[in-house]
């Protein structure tokens, strides 16, 4: 049984657009929190096991390199965490967004050999921001910058990538499936993807559509008639003449719906 909406106002197209775009990006950020709080409460885990780096590796399943990142990151909050000055700034502007990943992208921008100097030019970085966070980027912005276009990906490796988390990926990769910019296969360790750059596909304007089928089912009509006519064997070039027609008409729908590339 079908259910009304309301009828007071029908909402426009690019209206429903906006409010639903909207909505994604809220629960994008809610999301964003949440793996900022699983992030930071793991690496506190692997600090505080005294562990070493292949036990943590087995008992997760991951990687030693994916351990050591986590690692590194618990060892930075436990760093934070002993500097009472920012400790209480820490919790009100840096605890619900800093990812693993985010603390990873501003330690790759320092160096040295001591950590706690690096731990402070991170910290220094945070704070000389306006926000923890860049301004935001769509998550289909960040995966086609962090994967080769020539390469296939499993999901999680997707995640590790770019740090969103798997339900910001599965959302993010069939919306791209949608506009052409996501290809998709089976594997044996299940779905993969290949990401393709690009705009991806152009809206097609509603009435330049009804024109072209309006214009193809007459070529087509004109065409069954002249093979089918009592003169068929005379109707030759007028055939061609219309087939030559009606694949420009097929090329230019085809131009307009194939992705761009980059």
């Amino acid at each position: 049984m079908a259910v009304a909406t309301a009828t007071n106002k029908k909402m426009t197209e690019a209206d429903y657009r906006v409010r639903r775009t909207q909505i994604d990006e809220q629960v994008e950020a809610k999301e964003e929190r949440v793996k900022a709080y699983g992030d930071q409460e793991l690496a506190k885990l692997f600090w505080a096991s005294g562990w070493l780096q292949k036990e943590l590796a087995s008992q997760e399943g991951k990687s030693e390199p994916w351990v050591c990142c986590r690692l590194r990151f618990g060892s930075f909050l436990n760093w934070l965490e002993s500097e009472k000055f920012t400790a209480r700034k820490f919790q009100q502007v840096v605890s619900k967004n800093l990812t693993e990943f985010r603390f990873r992208s501003y330690w790759e921008q320092t160096s040295g050999t001591k950590d706690t100097a690096r731990f402070r030019n991170v910290w220094k970085m945070m704070q000389d921001e306006t926000q923890l966070v860049h301004p935001r980027e769509k998550t289909r912005d960040i995966i086609t910058k962090k994967c080769d276009p020539h390469e296939w990906y499993a999901g999680q490796e997707i995640q590790e990538l770019t740090g969103l988390t798997e339900k910001q990926v599965a959302n993010a990769t069939q919306r791209m499936y949608d506009l052409g910019l996501c290809e998709t296969k089976q594997t044996a360790h299940g779905l993969a993807y290949r990401i393709r750059k690009g705009e991806g596909r152009t809206k097609i304007d509603t009435a330049w559509l009804k024109q072209l089928r309006k214009d193809a089912d007459a070529l087509i009509r004109s065409i069954i008639k002249s093979a089918t006519g009592d003169e068929a064997r005379y109707s030759a070039t007028g055939v061609a003449i219309d087939a030559g027609k009606l694949k420009d008409l097929m090329n230019e729908l085809k131009e307009r719906i194939t992705p761009s590339s980059a």
